[in-house]
């Protein structure tokens, strides 16, 4: 079933509210991020932020993603204040090697 165009309008608000505020993060990891789409995964409650990370050695994926769920309390604090609904969608983070990465 294909998200409807409300879903659609608050999966571009959080993908460009979390691409400025991961630009705007003190930690290099999570500045180095970018955020190349969100999605619906059941609704608008429930969605899914593919970001990808420039991966220079083994391990760095995982580091990140930690990193994620270490600040993911915040970040949504971030998106809650800039998209204007009665309940806040839950953020899931897939990280991905950007391409050309080792």
């Amino acid at each position: 079933m294909k998200p409807d165009r409300h879903t659609l309008q608050l999966c571009k608000q959080v993908e460009e509210t979390l691409h400025l505020v991961l630009m705007d993060q003190s930690d290099d990891d999570l500045r180095d991020l970018s955020v190349v789409e969100v999605l619906p995964l059941a609704g608008p409650s429930t969605l899914m932020v593919r970001v990808q990370y420039p991966v220079t050695k083994p391990g760095d994926l995982a580091r990140v993603q930690q990193k994620l769920l270490d600040h993911l309390k915040s970040l949504k604090a971030e998106v809650a204040q800039s998209i204007t609904r009665r309940k806040m969608p839950d953020l899931f983070f897939q990280v991905t090697a950007a391409a050309g990465s080792a």
